[in-house]
C-alpha cells in the first residue's frame, strides 16, 4: 500500500511510503509533534528542535535516525533519550 505523508499546514503530499500500517498506526504517525506529551523538561527543547528542522508529525520525527537527531544544535543524549522514551510509551512506536 502507498501512503502519503502529508505537510500538515498545507495538505500537500509530501512523499509517497511504500508499507502497511493499521488506522491506529497511521493516526499516531500524523499526530502533530507539539501535542505529544513530552517530559517537562525537555518538552521545549524536543518540540523547538523539530520546528526549527521542518518536522511537524511523529511521522516526520520517527523518520529519523538517533545519528540525524544527534547532530541538531541543542539536542543531546539525554533529548534523545526522552524522544525514544516517549515515542514508545506514548505512542508504541521507534525512531528508524
Amino acid at each position: 500500500m502507498l501512503l502519503p505523508i502529508c505537510c500538515p499546514q498545507c495538505g500537500c503530499a509530501l512523499a509517497r511510503i511504500d508499507f502497511a500500517v493499521t488506522a491506529a498506526e497511521l493516526s499516531r504517525m500524523n499526530q502533530r509533534i507539539v501535542d505529544i506529551k513530552w517530559p517537562k523538561e525537555f518538552a521545549t527543547r524536543i518540540i523547538g528542535s523539530c520546528q526549527v528542522n521542518h518536522l511537524h508529525t511523529v511521522g516526520d520525527l520517527i523518520g529519523k535516525t538517533e545519528r540525524e537527531l544527534l547532530l541538531w544544535p541543542n539536542f543531546g543524549k539525554l533529548s534523545l533519550a526522552a524522544v525514544k522514551a516517549t515515542l514508545l510509551e506514548e505512542l508504541n512506536l521507534h525512531l528508524r
